[in-house]
């Protein structure tokens, strides 16, 4: 994961995400497990947003205003762009497939759809107040769920509200602190 930060042309601080996997993504072939696909992900002072409805019939229905929607969103995810692109401009034997070398950042922002991402949390709270005996939270400060022996949640679901940006972070410190109590727990 790479973070990068914009002030943006809004005046307001923003922060790019970055995450790398080895896989395709963009129906762009993959032989031989080849290809990595380095994502782009607006956090920390974004104004474009994203809506989801839950149905009657339980389900569920993503929405989200085009990233085109505000000028400084749209700016900030084009810089980062080109910035990315430049950082990888020098590596030999490295072909960038998306964006082509021929399309410039700003034309692909405005080519691409862009998916909502959503962050799911809050749902097995972490807390003192026993969710059993009148609280809300459903895991201890170890991680271990209330009245169970050996169930442990350590994910973004345990934190009790949203983080300040993407939670990516977030879990992982949390998980590496989870981990530390867990272990001695056993010891």
């Amino acid at each position: 994961m790479i973070w990068e930060p914009l002030i943006g042309t809004d005046g307001f601080y923003k922060q790019l995400q970055w995450t790398a996997r080895v896989a395709s993504s963009l129906n762009v072939p993959n032989p031989n497990g080849t290809v990595m696909t380095i994502s782009n992900y607006l956090g920390l002072g974004q104004w474009t947003r994203a809506r989801t409805t839950i149905n009657t019939n339980l389900t569920m229905q993503a929405g989200y205003m085009a990233i085109s929607s505000n000028s400084a969103d749209r700016a900030a995810i084009i810089q980062g762009l080109t910035d990315m692109r430049a950082a990888l401009a020098n590596i030999t034997d490295l072909t960038i497939l998306q964006p082509a070398g021929d399309i410039s950042s700003e034309d692909y922002v405005d080519q691409t759809e862009h998916a909502p991402v959503n962050h799911w949390l809050g749902s097995c709270k972490l807390g003192t107040d026993d969710g059993r005996s009148g609280g809300q939270s459903v895991v201890d400060p170890d991680t271990r769920v209330y009245g169970m022996e050996n169930l442990f949640v350590v994910d973004a679901s345990i934190f009790p509200g949203l983080t300040t940006s993407n939670p990516s972070a977030a879990i992982v410190i949390a998980a590496e602190r989870a981990a530390e109590r867990i272990v001695a727990l056993v010891g």
